[in-house]
């Protein structure tokens, strides 16, 4: 029985799983589906993307750089945040490649104390094999944890919608100017070390 302001998906064979940083976008998706020479092959899948609101958590930076140069996501508690982010439907083949891809990631549900919401409408969304409960989703989260460069704690992502939010948001400029400077205060002080001895 649906309720006022709840939308019912049902995705049979699909799991929902929170696209976090790159993952939502074509390029992205493109890069990892299209194949990688001999690592896997090219695969033809669809991949729904739904625009959803992801409760008491924010998107971060993660303390690793990516293969092709950025400072890559991760999802974080953030009490009282509210991100805006995407969810993927991936089926059983197009979870097993997104895996291959995610080698610095833990693939964990996403424990959450209220649903994940559309966020142009606000209803709240189940996504499950029959669309009777709301589905814990599941997300990549970084092995390493977060990027912390100063005592406030993680860094978020500022191309990242999200309401309330408690910590620094930089962009990719930004956060990599400011791992540059860290780079070099801690060279120019290791040089000082050196020269004292």
């Amino acid at each position: 029985e649906l309720k006022e302001g709840e939308v019912k998906l049902r995705t049979g064979g699909w799991t929902a799983v929170l696209a976090i940083g790159s993952n939502a976008g074509v390029p992205q998706l493109c890069r990892k589906f299209r194949g990688e020479g001999n690592v896997w092959p090219a695969m033809d899948v669809v991949i729904p993307c739904l625009q959803v609101t992801v409760p008491d958590y924010d998107v971060v930076y993660a303390p690793i750089v990516s293969g092709y140069g950025s400072i890559p996501a991760t999802l974080e508690k953030s009490p009282g945040t509210d991100a805006h982010i995407f969810l993927t439907l991936l089926s059983v083949a197009a979870l097993e490649r997104m895996h291959l891809s995610e080698g610095a990631y833990h693939y964990l549900p996403v424990p959450l104390a209220r649903p994940v919401t559309l966020t142009q409408s606000g209803a709240v969304l189940h996504v499950s094999a029959d669309a009777t409960e709301p589905p814990t989703p599941f997300a990549y989260i970084c092995r390493h944890g977060n990027l912390v460069t100063s005592p406030d704690g993680p860094i978020s992502l500022s191309e990242i919608s999200a309401t309330n939010r408690r910590f620094e948001a930089l962009t990719q400029r930004g956060v990599q100017e400011r791992i540059r400077r860290a780079e070099a205060a801690q060279a120019m002080g290791q040089e000082g070390r050196e020269e004292k001895k």
